[in-house]
């Protein structure tokens, strides 16, 4: 079967106070219709920025480089900057949608939801019963009054859904949520989860889950793929990485996590600060805050190459499988 979704070598420049700078560097990921993967790793890892490559959501002067091919269509291809290369690649987005962070910021505070929802369907009786339809199956309850409020007349859970359900409503193949929990209690965050595992389940979408959270990637993804500086680091199915990480990073972040059977007094954490991708070192990106680097380590930037049924960016990964150090994961 052919990938929806393909990123062969895919780096991305934007411009920073007139300089261009690399913010995702040479990421390479395939994404199988009706699968699920999970995008997790600190702010700045380039996360977002990968799923607005992908919607051709990027700051005006950006670059792009590699391959980003939906569908068939390479989005980037030289041809796509003429204006039947820009139409092909507008085509390919049709069957995409995306469902941003912040609901409230990205709906008009003057505008109704029933609006909202049928400004880019059908007009008319028809267009507002699809509306309400979506917005029931979704899990909000009178749909033909909600669709009369406006969104400050809304909770963030039920605003977040509304996103989902506007997604919806075009009959994507594939659907790109861009941290859909943040700033949502506990319970309405695994709601949201829950919903759009469902959601896709049955209508056989492809999902891409952007988190900071892995376990929330591990509740609804068959796979996740960690990124550190820009670039992948891991990328091993979701049971696989939460139960079994190849990675330092990875090992780093799933200790960092309150445990519900552990008390401690301070949680552990990753030594130094995240960096950009266009600050990232010669050799290993994560060696200047990983407690296994040596000498080769800051020298040599290892590729993302198989081992133990995923894929890893690191030359010591068989070295350091079974050595831990406090807080970590071992395997």
């Amino acid at each position: 079967m052919n990938p929806l979704l393909r990123l062969d070598a895919m780096s991305v420049r934007v411009p920073v106070a007139g300089t261009l700078r690399e913010v995702v560097t040479d990421i390479t990921l395939d994404l199988a219709p009706g699968e699920a993967l999970g995008i997790v790793g600190e702010s700045g890892s380039g996360k977002s920025m990968t799923a607005r490559t992908v919607m051709g959501l990027l700051p005006r002067g950006s670059t792009v480089g590699g391959t980003v091919l939906l569908d068939g269509t390479d989005l980037y291809a030289p041809h796509a900057r003429g204006r039947a290369g820009r139409a092909e690649a507008a085509a390919a987005r049709r069957g995409t949608g995306m469902v941003f962070q912040d609901a409230r910021a990205h709906l008009d505070p003057r505008q109704r939801i029933g609006d909202f929802l049928t400004q880019t369907g059908p007009a008319g009786r028809t267009g507002r019963s699809a509306a309400a339809a979506i917005l029931d199956r979704v899990g909000i309850d009178d749909a033909t009054r909600r669709m009369r409020q406006y969104p400050h007349e809304m909770s963030g859970g039920m605003l977040q859904r509304v996103m989902i359900a506007s997604v919806l409503l075009a009959g994507p193949r594939l659907i790109l949520a861009d941290e859909p929990t943040t700033a949502l209690d506990v319970t309405t965050q695994a709601e949201v989860v829950a919903l759009l595992d469902e959601l896709r389940r049955e209508h056989g979408t492809a999902l891409v889950f952007i988190t900071h959270d892995i376990d929330l990637a591990a509740a609804c993804c068959d796979r996740i793929a960690v990124m550190y500086a820009g670039s992948l680091h891991e990328v091993h199915r979701a049971d696989l990485l939460t139960t079994d990480p190849l990675h330092p990073y990875t090992r780093g972040l799933l200790a960092s996590r309150p445990s519900p059977r552990t008390r401690a007094a301070r949680l552990p954490v990753i030594p130094g600060r995240p960096l950009s991708a266009f600050e990232a070192p010669p050799g290993c990106a994560f060696a200047t805050r990983c407690t296994h680097a040596v000498d080769p380590c800051r020298e040599t930037r290892p590729p993302l190459a198989p081992h133990g049924g995923g894929l890893v960016r690191c030359d010591r990964v068989t070295e350091i499988g079974t050595v831990s150090t406090p807080g970590e994961v071992t395997r």
